[in-house]
């Protein structure tokens, strides 16, 4: 399919979400040693972008989100001895493994992260099939999107290795802005038809920048 906001060059670069949980009352000591893994991988090579979440409804949940500039800065950053630091000393703090998952860039600006903004990640899963269809419909959500007001960031994003899988990456300057944008009739004509290309409807998760 011929496509406005994907194409050969936004293959190159990789994005990241990784998602972490504190263990209960640890949120504080995990955000605290997350804050010395951030300020080294900014430095790093081949780093666009590497910012870090905390979720609105459950603190205790954290989203890594990263932009790297090809697959071959990212595998350094994993290898990096900052980041197995990391990993070796937090494991009185969290719940389980950190999940990893890759991400193709939609044409974007770089994100923006405001202070006291409303961040969301949207996972949306098409039908088998659908794919296609509801990459389309969701690439139109984009330019009327990000002519309303408040909106600072929206980026589109197909996910590596599953091409069912897609994620807004998204940015309200006000909670009321994003509010606003429920009610919009772009985005109410597309909920009215979500359950003809979408399985499982969409996992939104609210949250706040912390690094």
């Amino acid at each position: 399919m011929t496509s406005k906001y994907f194409n050969d060059e936004t293959k190159s670069q990789i994005a990241v979400v990784a998602r972490q949980e504190a263990k209960a009352g640890k949120s504080n000591e995990l955000i605290a040693a997350i804050k010395g893994l951030v300020e080294d991988t900014r430095k790093e090579s081949g780093n666009i972008c590497y910012n870090v979440f905390q979720d609105i409804e459950d603190p205790s949940k954290i989203i890594f989100y990263e932009i790297w500039a090809n697959k071959a800065a990212f595998d350094a950053h994993c290898e990096s001895k900052h980041l197995k630091l990391y990993g070796s000393t937090i494991g009185e703090l969290v719940v389980g493994e950190l999940t990893i998952d890759l991400y193709e860039r939609s044409i974007a600006p770089a994100p923006t992260s405001s202070e006291n903004g409303l961040v969301l990640f949207a996972q949306i899963k098409a039908h088998e099939g659908k794919a296609g269809e509801l990459q389309t419909i969701l690439e139109d959500l984009i330019p009327l999107t990000l002519a309303e007001k408040g909106a600072e960031h929206y980026e589109l994003h197909k996910q590596k290795g599953e091409e069912n899988n897609f994620l807004f990456h998204e940015t309200w300057t006000t909670v009321a802005d994003w509010d606003a944008h429920m009610l919009t009739t772009h985005l109410i004509e597309f909920l009215n038809i979500i359950n003809d290309y979408v399985a499982g409807g969409i996992n939104v998760s609210k949250t706040k920048v912390i690094f």
